[in-house]
């Protein structure tokens, strides 16, 4: 992966040579003389339909060549971004490093919208003014805070579950609960993880919620089942779901049983079904 870049907001024309076409961007969009090798280069994804443009995953020969045509893009963007028509190129990270830079970079919006000016290094993002850095205030409770023996405050929180659905040797189950603080989302979430989903390989936290003064909070934290937290949350959203706690648990089978996109959509409608009976 150390030579792969993704490349967006490439037309995309049927019957495409896909590999041509970047070469013809590096020459005309990106002004670079010097030949580009690439071993291989494809769409990502399903097109949705014609008007979409899927991203393109390009393996270069050469690191250093991933590098240069990366950073012409950033030096031309900063100039004026105009030039670019669109099109916008940076590494390819890992499925964690990816799901958490994006989840950062929503952070980062967040913040600039209230005029606090923040930055993002390596895996982190740090307030400008103080240099302190940001910390998730909540995340899927670890096994000694499951099983934590001391009494709560808030007593036992009602939870709704959605039914178990068996897929493919998938198991998929969506447990929540209604809650309007962050001390209220760690104990719910820290009382579901108490049930049966403790077994579950996967367990996917997602919360929102509306505090006194009209703020909405709102976060995820995958447990490793890459790009199911902020899917959730950004239906969430879409629906303005008010002060409520997700997990989102899977067990996938032993070996190497797929699902594919059919993941999302199995697990979207548990959310659905969980917001229904609540």
């Amino acid at each position: 992966m150390r030579e792969n870049a993704i490349v967006i907001g490439v037309h995309e024309r049927k019957d495409e040579n896909v590999k041509a076409e970047l070469k013809l961007i590096f020459k005309n969009v990106l002004k670079i003389t010097e030949n580009i090798k690439i071993d291989r280069a494809h769409r990502i994804g399903t097109q949705t339909n014609q008007n979409s443009t899927r991203p393109i995953v390009v393996k270069f020969h050469d690191y250093n060549d991933r590098e240069h045509v990366i950073n012409t893009a950033r030096t031309i963007g900063k100039q004026n971004k105009d030039l670019l028509n669109g099109i916008y190129i940076t590494p390819q990270f890992p499925d964690d490093m990816r799901e958490n830079r994006k989840r950062l970079v929503q952070k980062q919006k967040e913040y600039k919208e209230i005029d606090v000016d923040t930055k993002i290094k390596g895996s982190s993002l740090f307030f400008s003014k103080s240099g302190s850095k940001y910390v998730e205030k909540v995340s899927t409770p670890k096994a000694l805070a499951i099983f934590d023996t001391s009494k709560s405050k808030f007593g036992l929180f009602e939870q709704t579950s959605s039914n178990e659905v068996n897929d493919n040797g998938h198991t998929y189950c969506v447990t929540a609960a209604v809650t309007t603080t962050y001390a209220e989302v760690r104990e719910a979430a820290r009382q579901i993880m108490q049930g049966s989903v403790s077994a579950c390989t996967y367990n996917t936290l997602v919360y929102r919620f509306t505090d006194k003064d009209g703020h909405t909070h709102d976060g995820y934290d995958d447990d490793r089942d890459y790009g199911i937290g902020s899917r959730i949350l950004d239906y969430l959203k879409d629906i303005d779901a008010p002060n409520i706690t997700i997990i989102s648990s899977r067990t996938p089978p032993s070996g190497t049983a797929k699902i594919g996109s059919r993941k999302n959509n199995i697990i979207l409608e548990g959310v659905k079904s969980v917001l229904r009976k609540m």
